[in-house]
């Protein structure tokens, strides 16, 4: 019975490791003024959380998993008092760009 129950919660542990890791992503950010790169983070992000980045301003990016294969990015600004922001549905290895505040930002979104 203990080896039936301690099997159970390892395994428990496993699923759980598996299911919080695909919930991760990695985020493959490059953004461009004028054609020109000006900065290329790099973000982990967890599904539902935000992760901040300063590219002359401070960016929020938030990811939410909308399919297997999909998620949805929101990116948001806050300049002279006003919030700039623009969501959009990113395909998993697949890139795309945006364009907010005089830059083009592209992004690569693949699971961890």
């Amino acid at each position: 019975m203990k080896k039936l129950i301690g099997f159970g919660f390892i395994t428990a542990l496993i699923f759980s490791s598996m299911v919080k890791a695909a919930d991760n992503y990695i985020v493959n950010t490059k953004v461009y003024n004028n054609e020109n790169l000006i900065s290329a983070p790099i973000l982990t992000v967890a599904s539902s959380k935000e992760a901040k980045f300063i590219v002359d301003d401070l960016y929020r990016l938030s990811l939410y998993r909308e399919s297997d294969s999909i998620v949805k990015i929101k990116i948001s600004l806050e300049k002279d008092g006003k919030n700039i922001s623009k969501t959009l549905a990113v395909e998993l290895d697949k890139e795309v760009n945006i364009y907010i505040d005089g830059k083009v930002f592209s992004f690569f979104v693949d699971r961890v």
